[in-house]
């Protein structure tokens, strides 16, 4: 009985330091985060402004892996953006994950833009709307960055404790891509970054 006692209590003592390091990660990622605003020299944002910035709860339940799809997308589409200006991206690949028994896709996009800039690449794009926007998120949607080596045995690993707000969320005058409909979630996401907790300046 005791050697049982002994079996639960580690176990327990395993879990919580588990869950405290995931939450000591995604606090890490977040603090990063805020610091780039202080670097991006056309930053929404300065350092009085930091505080507002909202987040839930670490929840390692949000990290999800879904099943990848390539798709040989070699035209690609023009995206609308808040500011009313398309930008050009291609279709990477669909993301097919479950949650709560439930299946739901999603579609990775790359930017032909950033595709010609060294050092990005790599880069995914994975913008997508849910059930909280306007109520507890920002309504324009919110955006994951993600890179094509994240594509590992025909999945990847999406962590939407991650999930941020474009600048538009903050400033108005950005051209800050929308969410295609393909990426509408008919369920909230109660992970990653909230609302502002100002109401957005106008212009630059």
């Amino acid at each position: 009985m005791r050697s049982s006692v002994i079996l639960v209590f580690c176990l327990i003592l395993v879990q919580s330091a588990a869950a405290q390091s995931f939450a000591d990660s995604v606090q890490t990622w977040r603090k990063n985060y805020r610091e780039a605003f202080l670097k991006e020299e056309r930053s929404p944002l300065g350092k009085a402004d930091l505080k507002h910035l909202r987040f839930y709860a670490p929840d390692p339940a949000w990290v999800l892996w879904g099943n990848f799809e390539p798709l040989q997308d070699t035209v690609g589409f023009e995206m609308e953006t808040h500011s009313g200006v398309k930008k050009h991206y291609y279709r990477y690949g669909n993301l097919r994950f479950e949650r709560e028994g439930k299946a739901f896709s999603l579609t990775l996009y790359r930017s032909r833009k950033l595709m010609q800039m060294p050092g990005h690449e790599d880069d995914l794009f994975l913008p997508f709307f849910d059930e909280t926007n306007y109520s507890e998120t920002y309504g324009g949607g919110r955006y994951i960055d993600l890179k094509t080596g994240d594509v590992q045995g025909g999945g990847i690993r999406v962590d939407f404790n991650l999930a941020y707000n474009p600048y538009c969320a903050f400033k108005g005058g950005y051209a800050c891509p929308v969410p295609p409909a393909e990426n509408r979630l008919s369920f909230p996401v109660r992970a990653g970054e909230k609302l502002f907790a100002r109401a957005p300046k106008e212009g630059h």
